[in-house]
């Protein structure tokens, strides 16, 4: 294959590097495959990440550079192929089939992951390609941080993904942020609780301690998941992906395909009552509320049964459509947590106008509240009760996509609301 101008110029780069070990790469372009070859050729580098654009892998139909490859040593201890949320809609807006691209990833991910088993200690893997079954045969006694995200495609993944959480042991990290498309159940990743007496697959037993970090995307309260030994957790997140309010929009015209099967705020408690999580520092939390104030059990819970919490992220969102959320009463409830040192609410405010609002459309009257009343309210709130907190952050829906604004307490100076995407 002949390289590219801008491949050349970058394996030229790389070569004049002899101590570098990790390397991050853009694969905007097809011919990535070869900075990857030789990036495996050279056994100091340890660490590859592909970064959000990737597509290196669904560019190539084997075996164009697979034969080099699968006879090349793999001795990676991290290795992170992280692909867009929306790639299937931009490959059906370009023309491409997605089937026949998500094929030619998957062998390329059949014929490298395995091999890594011995030495990776971090991983971050799309669920659509990843040889989920032939990683359960494996031992992977280095393995510390696992990141799998992207939807299922099949029931088989449901079923394979728990043999495979079964066989990691030395877990520290786990993220597991999957989405899926048509009916909205929640497949586990461990295995049933109801069903740990049984001899099916679904109720394979775990190993898995000592787990620092756990996230999953709309978790299922009879998961497996929510009983290994969480002594030692320091964050925990119970959350959405795609984010839910993505489809909570007056135009869900995103992603209205995906399954959303929120939690309510009676089954996030389950959870958190079935977990001992002495040092938890840090919390996230997506739910549905019901009716006004059916949260409050939850969020009382929150606040008096984890003494280390210093950061505390809520997506809350009404089953009603009609409720005026009461965020002074909330915010109350939560200053209850006196070492917060951060915060982060999504509290689908009954006036905001929600995302994907076209460019000519009137923010003003919502802004002017948000910035001039709810903000500053709900900070002061915090301020008077929490004598270590820095700032509280809200989430503003623009036209040109959702991002968090930063209300800072009374001790910074002025300017204290900060917006990421002022001018």
């Amino acid at each position: 294959m002949e390289h590219s101008s801008d491949v050349q110029l970058f394996i030229s780069i790389l070569g004049r590097l002899p101590n570098l070990s990790a390397i991050v790469y853009a694969a905007s372009f097809c011919d990535a495959i070869d900075v990857f070859q030789y990036c495996l050729a050279r056994p100091q580098i340890t660490s590859i990440a592909f970064d959000y654009y990737a597509n290196t892998f669904s560019a190539f139909e084997p075996p164009s550079a697979l034969d080099t490859i699968m006879n090349a040593p793999i001795s990676l201890t991290s290795f992170s192929y992280v692909v867009p949320l929306w790639r299937e809609q931009s490959w059906r807006l370009g023309r491409h089939t997605p089937e026949r691209l998500f094929e030619r990833e998957e062998k390329w991910l059949y014929a490298l992951v395995p091999r890594m088993a011995n030495t990776i200690e971090k991983l971050t893997l799309p669920m659509e390609t990843s040889p989920i079954l032939a990683m359960a045969d494996l031992s992977w006694p280095a393995l510390q941080e696992l990141s799998i995200r992207g939807r299922y495609l099949s029931d088989k993944q449901t079923e394979a993904l728990p043999l495979f959480l079964s066989s990691v042991s030395r877990l520290r990290k786990l993220s597991i942020t999957i989405s899926r498309l048509g009916p909205t159940t929640r497949p586990y990743i461990l295995g049933s609780r109801t069903a740990s007496h049984t001899t099916s697959p679904a109720s394979h037993t775990t190993t898995i301690n000592g787990l620092r970090s756990l996230t999953v995307a709309y978790p299922n309260p009879d998961d497996n998941i929510f009983s290994i030994d969480a002594t030692h957790l320091s964050h925990l997140s119970l959350r959405d992906h795609p984010r839910f309010y993505h489809d909570c929009s007056r135009k869900p015209i995103v992603t209205s395909l995906f399954a959303r099967p929120i939690l309510r705020a009676d089954e996030c408690l389950s959870i958190l009552r079935r977990m001992d999580m002495p040092v938890l520092a840090s919390l996230e939390l997506v739910y549905l509320a019901d009716t006004a104030g059916c949260d409050d059990e939850l969020l009382t819970y929150v606040t008096q049964s984890f003494p280390h919490l210093s950061h505390l992220e809520l997506h809350r969102y009404r089953a009603n459509r009609e409720e005026v959320v009461d965020y002074v009463h909330i915010a109350k409830l939560l200053t209850a947590a006196r070492g917060l040192l951060s915060v982060r609410l999504n509290l689908d405010f009954h006036e905001d106008h929600g995302p994907y609002c076209h460019r000519e459309f009137d923010y003003s009257i919502w802004q002017s509240k948000f910035k001039g009343r709810c903000g500053p309210e709900i900070v002061d709130i915090f301020e008077a009760a929490c004598p270590w907190l820095d700032y509280v952050e809200l989430l503003y829906h623009a036209y040109n996509g959702s991002r968090w604004t930063k209300f800072r307490t009374s001790r910074y100076p002025e300017p204290r609301i900060v917006d990421r995407s002022a001018v």
